[in-house]
């Protein structure tokens, strides 16, 4: 469940460019669509939801996602 206000799909990436879903961080296609959820908070507080491909989740945030995420119904 994500916070009460969160925002969603506010990155310039966040609606791919088609073909793959695109990485919120880089904007890098992923054809696999193996997303690491992420929630970071702007500069007011207001929670940003952020859909990360594997590489930037590990290199630009430090976090190591093991095994795939299934989604289950709605993920807002």
């Amino acid at each position: 469940m994500w916070p009460e206000n969160t925002v969603f799909d506010a990155s310039r990436h966040a609606y791919g460019n088609g073909q793959y879903r695109q990485c919120h961080a880089c904007g890098h296609g992923i054809p696999s669509g193996t997303m690491v959820p992420m929630l970071a908070d702007n500069a007011d507080g207001v929670p940003h939801s952020l859909m990360v491909g594997r590489d930037c989740a590990q290199s630009l945030f430090g976090v190591k996602m093991k095994g795939d995420l299934r989604l289950v119904g709605a993920t807002k």
